[in-house]
């Protein structure tokens, strides 16, 4: 089960297929400090706003798609990822940036908590979150892209049919030692957020025959 987050002001499905860009969380808008149980841990990694702004005028839907195994591990409570979700939204607004949706999966299939302990279809490197929303609002995989900074992301996009741009650290590069020889590799990579909207902007105008 896909457990999605709706807000008022996400924007509904219409009847065009639509692009869109899946987007990992932390690590790739927010800054990864392990599991985040509280709202003062929200922060941007540097020109996260503005990435999703400039994907956001040029016409494609901003879903976040976020595995969230603290619940099943136990260490964080739906209540906890509540508060910090709604930390993220506000955030956001302030940007006056609109997500389409945002999924989360809760489960493991070590889980601490039996709810949530199980081997599912939505928990990346499946593509179910993508899958879900893609049915959810007419989106067209073939031009969509999924961000993130972890081979499974890379994973998910690659099996829900959508072009990939993995985050890599300044400090390191697609051939560092450190990137496992079983990793997937990416359609791009890019050094952050930014860089990556910027990878995925020029492809649009290379596709509509622009400069």
């Amino acid at each position: 089960m896909v457990h999605t987050t709706n807000k008022e002001t996400l924007n509904p499905a219409d009847g065009n297929k639509n692009p869109a860009v899946f987007l990992d969380r932390d690590g790739t808008i927010i800054h990864d400090a392990g599991y985040i149980k509280t709202p003062d841990l929200v922060r941007f990694l540097p020109l996260a706003p503005e990435a999703l702004v400039l994907l956001q005028n040029a016409g494609y839907r901003l879903i976040v798609v976020s595995n969230q195994s603290g619940i099943a591990r136990g260490l964080i409570s739906l209540d906890q990822l509540c508060a910090v979700q709604n930390r993220f939204f506000e955030l956001l607004q302030n940007h006056n940036i609109t997500l389409t949706d945002y999924l989360f999966c809760p489960h493991h299939p070590n889980g601490a908590i039996a709810e949530f302990q199980k081997t599912c279809t939505c928990r990346k490197p499946a593509p179910g979150m993508l899958l879900a929303a893609a049915k959810k609002y007419n989106i067209d995989l073939a031009n969509s892209w999924m961000i993130g900074d972890k081979s499974d992301d890379v994973r998910a996009g690659q099996a829900a049919g959508t072009q990939t741009i993995r985050l890599i650290s300044p400090l390191s590069s697609p051939l560092a030692t450190h990137l496992s020889v079983e990793d997937s590799r990416p359609d791009f990579y890019a050094e952050n957020l930014f860089e990556a909207a910027k990878i995925i902007i020029r492809q649009l105008q290379e596709s509509m025959g622009q400069e």
